[in-house]
C-alpha cells in the first residue's frame, strides 16, 4: 500500500506536518497505513473473499485473517501488513485458511490425505459443519479380517470415525447401526455413512489463481490518503493547542 503525494492536500500537509514537529509526519503515515491494512481485514477482504469462493461460514475469513500494524519513524522502511494466518496440519480450520491462501497464486496444495465424500458437500460442493466435526476427531484405523467388526463396534462405542485402509489408501466412515444379518445366519451387518476418501500424502495441482488477498489490498489503499488527511488534521491539532 503505498503513500503517495501526489496532490497539493497531501503536499500542503506533510510540509506542514514537518515544520510542526519531527513526529508529527511519520505518525501520520504509520497511523494510515495501520488503519488501511485494518480495512483489509475486516472490511474488504471479506468481499473479496465472496466474490472468489463459495463462502460457507462469514466469520472464516476474519477469524484466520490478521494484520501487523505499521511500526516506528523511518518513513522510507515504515510498512503495515495484511493476510491470511497459516494454518497447521492438526486444525483442520487453520489448514482451510492455508489452503485457501494457496489459492492466491495457485501451485500445489499439500496435507489432502482426506477428501470429503460427496454426501458430505451440499449442493455449491462446500463440505458439511458435520464432515469437519468427524475430521477433528481422532480415527480408529482397521483392515478388514478378524479384527474389523471389534473396530467397528469401538469406533461406535467411542463415536469415532472408522478409517478402513489397505496400505496408502482407504475410506473414512462413520458407523452407524451394527444389526444382525438378515440373509445369513451367525452374522452381522455394519452400517456405515462414507465420510472422506484417504489417500496418503495426496497433494492437489491448482490453476485457476484467485488474488482476492491482493484485491483487496488494492480496494484499501484507496482510503490510504483519505487516512492520511484524517491522522494528519489530528497531528495538527496535537501539537498546536
Amino acid at each position: 500500500m503505498p503513500l503517495e503525494f501526489k496532490s497539493d492536500k497531501l503536499i500542503a500537509f506533510s510540509l506542514k506536518l514537518t515544520k510542526i514537529h519531527r513526529a508529527a509526519l511519520p505518525n501520520a503515515i504509520r497511523f494510515a497505513l495501520t488503519d488501511s491494512a485494518k480495512d483489509v481485514k475486516f472490511r474488504t477482504l471479506k468481499k473479496q473473499a465472496n466474490k472468489s469462493f463459495a463462502v460457507k461460514k462469514q466469520t472464516f475469513f476474519r477469524k484466520f485473517s490478521g494484520y501487523t500494524p505499521a511500526k516506528g519513524f523511518n518513513i522510507s522502511k515504515m510498512q503495515s501488513v495484511a493476510g491470511m494466518i497459516k494454518g497447521t496440519p492438526k486444525n483442520s480450520k487453520s489448514v482451510a485458511s492455508t489452503e485457501i491462501a494457496q489459492q492466491q497464486i495457485a501451485g500445489t496444495l499439500h496435507h489432502k490425505t482426506f477428501m470429503a465424500s460427496q454426501n458430505q458437500r451440499t449442493s455449491k460442493g462446500l463440505v458439511k459443519s458435520a464432515y469437519l466435526k468427524e475430521r477433528e476427531k481422532t480415527p480408529i484405523v482397521t483392515k478388514k479380517g478378524k479384527l474389523f467388526f471389534a473396530d467397528a463396534k469401538r469406533a461406535k462405542e467411542t463415536k469415532r470415525p472408522l478409517l478402513v485402509k489397505k496400505n496408502n489408501k482407504g475410506i473414512l466412515v462413520k458407523v452407524g447401526k451394527i444389526r444382525k444379518s438378515k440373509t445369513e445366519k451367525f452374522k452381522r451387518e455394519i452400517v456405515t455413512t462414507p465420510i472422506a476418501s484417504y489417500r496418503k500424502g495426496r497433494k492437489i495441482n491448482l490453476t485457476d489463481a484467485k488474488p482476492f488477498v491482493n484485491m483487496a489490498a488494492i480496494e484499501s489503499a484507496k482510503i490510504l490518503n483519505m487516512n492520511f488527511i484524517k491522522h494528519a488534521e489530528k497531528q495538527v491539532a496535537r501539537y498546536l493547542r
